[in-house]
């Protein structure tokens, strides 16, 4: 029965291939508008996001922040913690570098 298909469908090669053409030949979709909007949207994300640090960061880093690097450092430099405390607090390897 498979070869009788077949044969009917090759003798009518040309009605066959203008009817997949119709169906099933089509260009894939574009997804232009949806790509772009979701780029922009993501930037629009990403500009909150950075505004908020941008707000943020007077009270968390510098001399007056949250707490103070400097501060940090010379406690863990001054503690006797040993080898430890490159495990405990992974910064420590700062206060050497400094």
């Amino acid at each position: 029965m498979a070869e009788t298909a077949y044969a009917y469908v090759a003798r009518h090669r040309h009605f066959f291939s203008a009817i997949t053409r119709i169906f099933f030949d089509r260009e894939a979709p574009r997804y232009t508008a949806l790509a772009t909007f979701f780029i922009r949207g993501l930037g629009l994300i990403y500009l909150c996001a950075f505004a908020s640090l941008w707000q943020q960061l007077p009270g968390l880093i510098g001399n007056d922040g949250i707490e103070p690097v400097s501060r940090t450092l010379r406690a863990i430099e001054t503690q006797a913690l040993g080898i430890q405390k490159y495990f405990s607090v992974p910064h420590a390897l700062l206060v050497q570098c400094q």
